[in-house]
């Protein structure tokens, strides 16, 4: 009966230090750190922290059941972490340290006049999981035509490679409804900054600094952060929050979108210039729900968009006379490269892929060819 009483208090216990706080800081100077990414070892996308870099308390239990698992921490502006699952139990704030980021080279073709174009090239991956399977996988090269005047983002993929999982897709085709939704692909990074994008309804309330909070009416959705050594402003918000859910239907289908998560990252002297010609790196994260009408069940299906800039060139609207460039931003069900692009990711100052999910391609994600 004691030893029964020492195991159960000790399950008690564990549980205890795990549904207690555990907050993603910066190594450097204790500031929060939202949208952290937990990878799994399969894969599986197990939760993110919140605004204020605090871990959702449901995220505790997947420890619990598999506390022999490596958890990988990813985040745009940090390098990747990885702890034992069944050491975070012991912990209160988990510590990332901010990645070396080298500054894009820019080039300005001078004709007497303003340029017309920003052209940014740079490295992109995507990731999609259904109902927490691995489903697709992408990522490339590529180059974004951004107008310096209007409203207009066009891209050129230069290289690429896409995966796909087979026995996922074909179990679907087999359903009596279904829509095969595939969410990953080329990152649609908008032609404005996400301050500039944001409606009357947000508003930003200078802090301490250069920091800032995004506030929609009168609830905090988005932080500000000035690095003020590196010249780099680090703009996070949720554009789902304060709502929990955002639900639109289209015909028999039901789609309810439960975050949408952006974190981009720019080289500015100041916050009231910040352009999107400034931008360094850019990280989205979708969740949501899908259904038919007459399914009682729907899809969660979570996609992570992520670029990484490498060089930028001002242009005029004749430089791209003779470019080849494309308005599509969805998958490239194809793959296409003459250099092994991903292998130079980390000496640019890229994050690593989580090996979570590398260990994957070529086995349970097959390339297209």
């Amino acid at each position: 009966m004691a030893k029964i009483f020492i195991v159960f208090f000790l399950i008690i216990q564990t549980t205890v230090l795990c549904f207690s706080q555990v907050q993603i800081v910066d190594s450097q100077n204790n500031s929060p750190v939202p949208f952290v990414h937990l990878i799994s070892g399969d894969g599986k996308l197990l939760g993110t922290s919140n605004i204020n870099g605090v871990l959702d308390a449901t995220v505790c239990k997947m420890f619990i059941a598999d506390s022999n698992s490596v958890i990988t921490f990813h985040h745009v502006s940090y390098n990747n972490l990885q702890i034992e699952s069944k050491l975070l139990s012991q912990k209160d704030s988990i510590f990332l340290n901010v990645r070396d980021v080298l500054l894009p080279e820019v080039n300005v073709t001078r004709k007497g006049n303003e340029p017309q174009y920003v052209a940014i090239k740079g490295y992109y991956r995507s990731y999609q999981l259904d109902n927490n399977i691995p489903k697709y996988f992408t990522d490339g090269i590529v180059v974004y035509y951004i107008s310096l005047k209007k409203n207009i983002l066009k891209n050129r993929v230069l290289e690429h490679r896409s995966f796909r999982n087979e026995e996922l897709i074909n179990s679907e085709k087999k359903r009596k409804v279904s829509i095969t939704i595939a969410a990953a692909g080329i990152p649609y990074i908008e032609s404005k900054t996400i301050i500039d994008n944001l409606d009357h309804s947000y508003s930003t309330v200078k802090e301490l600094g250069e920091n800032y909070a995004i506030f929609k009416e009168e609830d905090k959705v988005g932080m500000v952060e000035f690095d003020s050594l590196k010249k780099i402003f680090k703009v996070s918000i949720d554009l789902v929050a304060p709502e929990k859910e955002k639900v639109k239907k289209l015909f028999n289908y039901t789609s309810t979108m439960l975050k949408t998560e952006i974190t981009e990252d720019y080289s500015s002297a100041s916050f009231s210039s910040i352009s999107k010609g400034d931008l360094l790196s850019r990280k989205e994260y979708r969740k949501m729900l899908f259904k038919h009408d007459k399914e009682k069940v729907s899809d969660e299906i979570d996609v992570i968009h992520e670029f990484y800039v490498l060089e930028k060139e001002f242009l005029f609207k004749s430089d791209l006379k003779n470019v080849e460039i494309s308005d599509h931003f969805g998958l490239l069900q194809s793959t296409k490269y003459s250099d092994e692009y991903w292998k130079n990711a980390t000496k640019n100052g890229i994050p690593e892929l989580s090996v979570n999910i590398r260990k994957l391609l070529g086995k349970e994600l097959t390339p297209y060819n």
